[in-house]
């Protein structure tokens, strides 16, 4: 139920604070919590590859690394998917609410982190004709991504019963 809420409040949103359609603009220009993560995102990744001493051009909704590759995000950049599966496993969970808090934040930091590694990793060494067993970077990510995801809560779970 949690995470059938949490997608359709993005997907609504996202839906809203987009030109075109049911178009809400105030919404877009205040409270457009979409633009502001793949802001952080791109902004993280451009400070981490300039502390790295490449030299990034930065666009509307990516980069580009001079002499290298780049990237742009889009909506299924951002890893809401796995971060609303995240937080409805961890709300849903039968625990007390405030050992319910500390997962939760970790779960948003770990993909976050995880998704501007893997935005660093593209902007150096993206080649578009690369697939491994038919499988392209984004492919790739995910199954990396919901393999640890699910191992850390398979930890998460040990850790909380024997708690």
């Amino acid at each position: 139920m949690f995470f059938g809420i949490f997608q359709c409040f993005i997907t609504v949103f996202i839906g809203f604070s987009t030109p075109g359609g049911l178009y809400i603009s105030w919404l877009d220009e205040h409270l457009n919590f979409i633009k502001l993560w793949r802001n952080f995102l791109i902004d993280f990744t451009a400070f981490i590859l300039k502390m790295a001493g490449y030299t990034i051009t930065l666009r509307a909704k990516g980069l580009t690394v001079r002499g290298y590759a780049g990237f742009n995000i889009v909506y299924s950049c951002l890893g809401y998917g796995v971060i609303n599966a995240l937080l409805a496993f961890i709300l849903a969970y039968p625990k007390s609410e405030s050992s319910k808090y500390p997962p939760l934040i970790i779960a948003i930091i770990y993909v976050q982190i995880l998704n501007i590694i893997r935005l660093c990793l593209i902007a150096i060494y993206y080649q578009s004709e690369f697939s491994v067993f038919g499988l392209g970077y984004h492919d790739i990510f995910n199954l990396f991504l919901y393999g640890f995801t699910i191992f850390g809560v398979y930890l998460w779970i040990r850790y909380i019963s024997t708690n």
